[in-house]
């Protein structure tokens, strides 16, 4: 059961990575919103951040863990004043099945550190093992920006000037997808 999965990371946390103290098991966050959250495992890493350690044992229960980790991010930030670079997210499942594509899309949507965990275990020494899950490409859709920009080049040298510094600034940004558009007027301007 979950609960007997959450015991036994709890007995020995480091199967969830080196460095994690826990602090408890199921931890309350009161919200004033009044949804309640309990954290599977509430735990701190060696930096000191507040590491949220979600748990799900079967397809049917990962559904929810993506909703139920929102939940648990806006309690710790509401209820303990963390900021998103002081938390840290473990979502750790047996089964990743129905929960891979919702996890991708978390990870690729949100600052937060976040880690996915397939949990396992060995056959031999009946320990549990956890390997990283690996995310899923998600796709961002079509996006045309609400914004535009309009440059003015007296010739043909510092259009080519001006188009360089345009794409230099979106790699910077880390703007892969643009269009530029040239317009030619029929006449000077």
């Amino acid at each position: 059961t979950e609960s007997e999965l959450r015991d036994r990371l709890a007995a020995d946390i480091s199967v969830l990575g080196a460095g994690l103290t826990l602090l408890q098991k199921e931890r309350y966050i009161p919200n004033s919103l009044g949804t309640r959250s309990f954290i599977d495992l509430y735990a701190t890493d060696q930096a000191g951040h507040h590491v949220l350690i979600e748990l799900k044992r079967s397809d049917a229960a990962a559904r929810e863990a993506v909703h139920e980790i929102y939940k648990y991010v806006e309690g710790v930030k509401a209820h303990l004043g963390a900021r998103d670079d002081e938390i840290v997210v473990i979502l750790a499942s047996t089964e990743w099945r129905e929960l891979l594509v919702p996890f991708s899309r978390f990870v690729a949507d949100t600052k937060i550190a976040v880690r996915g965990l397939q949990l396992s275990e060995d056959s031999g020494t009946g320990r549990l093992i956890a390997a990283p899950a690996s995310t899923v490409p998600v796709c961002n859709g079509r996006f045309i920006a609400p914004w535009h920009e309009v440059h003015w080049f007296q010739n043909a040298d510092s259009m080519e000037s001006g188009l360089r510094t345009i794409h230099e600034s979106f790699q910077v940004k880390g703007i892969q997808d643009y269009i530029v558009v040239l317009l030619k007027p029929p006449t000077p301007v």
